[in-house]
């Protein structure tokens, strides 16, 4: 064996997953070149690994704005000639926000949109045996035609996630359509008592010939216990897909899924030729055996008991890195939301990386998972196909997620409408109009491919939503309230809430963001609004908190937001970075974090605050004076 080919069975061996040969995933991180410029020159390519933003140093500097234009990215990829026959799969996890991809100067194809996976069939395109030329064409210019169009965060430009090559068999679960196999598990029927599982999915059969198949799913428990079998036996004919579904009988006295216990089943799904043990192809898929609802008088219900929501948003971007985070960054992330004693996350503005849904189902973590329609919509047809796309991008690649509770389509869509005032009345109305008929056909297909999930938007404080009736559209509404930072005060929180409720008694609302910004280096004894400090954050928290807890009808809450994030335009008291986080930019927690800590902890504890204020002489009695025991919040206002 050639020295070459000695190098690539050790990558394999280290970096991909082998069930059967010749289903092979390895990773395609490492290697890659980069110019910044719409036309590459030959000689001025610099080495970088993927995950890769061109914008993690720009959007911080001195200058006003960023880079947002075109970016390309290169690197050989050699194709073993035993692969040929088989089907290559290019996988990318995210790539923001228009991707066009090359092989040997061919164009195999073209994604839009930053935030959800997508994935190419280059078998057509590669030499075996030989080294192929891989190019990645990649612009997060302003494009009218893809959401989002504009928000209060930074808009990353590059290959910011994962890179896959797959190989597979030319019989294997259809993959490319939404970048995620086509197998998915539910659980039509559920109680304490008993449960049974469904597993449906598509397989593709692409060798030419027709087959007899079996498709098997292994079910088995959190302790890796064989607890079920379903088998499916079915002839595909050549070059054709054929769908297949299953289920279980009931499973008895099943281990339910919740944030205190988030037991988490595994599926393991084969298909095979008839009367062969030579497995074809394989998918994993995560399972939870768990119910929920909402109820617009009691609120939120999980396995049959009440449930309040307490959480936060979450965005992706890390110091130094931008958005273009490992997936050990991720993790850590979530371990720290959890360490707060959350039990819900809203992911804001857009679906994120895999392993995020694979940290909240492990964590324990009801999320709100959404599409990047921010503010505002382009009224065209394009712009619809995309929001509409996306959608179903982000719902078959999270779908077997139990964590997920909630997709959600819209955040503050009127925002701009509500405070433009020069507007016509026909312009005014038209646009309404066509940001209804889209929220109509989201949540319409949200239904449709999600069943058994809310749908979900999050509206700002104005009375533009309910006048226009866009609010009676999804099955929940999260109201965006910043009382007390952007006009009135901290307390007018929860008479906003009792006249929403009063006014529609039959909607189910959350309070989906909240909260001041902070710098942990200003601090007072005398809090005010806009003064950044952490105890007027402290405060408003405290006092939000206590009134959501007093209303069973308010599902709970989303605080705004885990970590404080790049916002290139902002000129808070750090610039270029939005100060809400209840943990800085670079994860150091703020007073009310360990506020929450308290709050949501079932023991009693105390939090000490002033934690961050260590300058001056009274700086010791300061932080002691701001003891909190458990259960006590204040909440007069300011």
């Amino acid at each position: 064996m050639s020295r070459r080919l000695l190098y690539l069975a050790f990558l394999l061996f280290l970096n991909s997953s082998v069930w059967a040969a010749p289903i092979i995933k390895t990773s395609l991180n490492s290697g890659w070149f980069f110019q910044q410029t719409d036309h590459p020159d030959s000689t001025k390519w610099e080495p970088v690994n993927v995950p890769h933003t061109w914008n993690a140093k720009d959007a911080f500097d001195d200058q006003r704005g960023y880079y947002r234009g075109t970016g390309w990215y290169r690197r050989n990829l050699y194709v073993d000639a035993g692969w040929k026959g088989q089907k290559l799969f290019l996988d990318f996890e995210g790539v923001n926000k228009i991707a066009t991809v090359f092989i040997n100067g061919q164009k195999v194809g073209e994604h839009k949109g930053g935030y959800t996976a997508f994935s190419f069939d280059i078998s057509p395109y590669v030499h075996y045996g030989s080294d192929n030329d891989l190019r990645v064409e990649v612009s997060n210019a302003p494009d009218p035609q893809i959401p989002p169009l504009e928000a209060d965060f930074t808009f990353y430009g590059g290959i910011y996630r994962d890179v896959w090559l797959k190989v597979e068999n030319p019989i294997h679960f259809a993959f490319a359509k939404y970048a995620t196999p086509a197998v998915y598990v539910n659980t039509p029927q559920v109680s304490a008592e008993s449960a049974q599982v469904k597993v449906r999915g598509t397989v593709r059969n692409e060798s030419g010939k027709t087959n007899r198949l079996l498709v098997r799913s292994e079910i088995f428990s959190p302790e890796g216990k064989l607890v079920a079998v379903l088998n499916k036996v079915f002839t595909v004919r050549r070059n054709s897909d054929r769908d297949f579904e299953m289920v279980s009988k009931p499973l008895d006295k099943p281990q339910l899924w919740s944030p205190d216990a988030p037991n988490l089943y595994t599926v393991k799904t084969t298909v095979q030729l008839y009367h062969s043990n030579s497995i074809l192809d394989r998918v994993e898929s995560p399972l939870g055996f768990r119910w929920f609802k909402a109820d617009p008088n009691l609120g939120f219900f999980l396995n049959g008991k009440p449930l309040k929501l307490h959480g936060l948003n979450r965005h992706q971007d890390y110091p130094g890195l931008g958005n273009a985070l490992p997936d050990d960054l991720h993790k850590k992330d979530f371990e720290l939301i959890k360490k707060m004693g959350a039990n819900f996350v809203r992911l804001a503005h857009y679906p994120q990386a895999p392993e995020v849904y694979r940290e909240c189902d492990r964590l324990g973590l009801l999320v709100w998972s959404e599409i990047p329609v921010v503010n505002e919509i382009t009224e065209s047809k394009e712009f619809t196909e995309n929001c509409l796309n996306m959608q179903r991008e982000q719902i078959h690649q999270t779908y077997n997620h139990p964590s997920v509770v909630m997709y959600g389509y819209m955040n503050e869509v009127f925002i701009r409408l509500a405070y433009t005032k020069q507007l016509s009345d026909s312009v005014r109305n038209r646009k309404i109009k066509n940001t209804l008929k889209l929220a109509r056909e989201l949540d319409s297909l949200t239904r449709s491919e999600a069943p058994g999930r809310l749908t979900v938007m999050a509206l700002h404080q104005n009375p533009i939503y309910n006048k226009t009736g866009i609010a009676d559209i999804p099955q929940v509404i999260g109201w965006n309230l910043y009382m007390g930072w952007y006009g009135g005060k901290y307390s007018d929180l929860g008479s906003f809430l009792d006249r929403q409720h009063a006014e529609h008694p039959n909607r189910c609302i959350m309070l989906s963001e909240y909260g001041p910004g902070s710098d942990v280096r200003l601090h007072t004894d005398h809090p005010e609004v806009w003064d950044y400090s952490e105890e007027y954050q402290f405060l408003s928290h405290a006092s939000y908190r206590s009134q959501v807890d007093e209303r069973p009808y308010v599902m709970g809450m989303a605080a705004w937001i885990f970590a404080d994030f790049g916002s290139e335009g902002r000129a808070d008291a750090i610039p270029h970075i939005n100060q809400k986080g209840l943990m800085t930019y670079n994860r150091t927690p703020k007073d009310v974090y360990h506020y929450y800590q308290v709050m949501n902890d079932k023991l009693p504890r105390v939090a000490i605050t002033g934690t961050n204020y260590t300058n001056g002489p009274m700086s010791r009695m300061k932080t002691e004076s701001r003891s909190m025991r458990f259960g006590c919040s204040p909440i007069q206002d300011r």
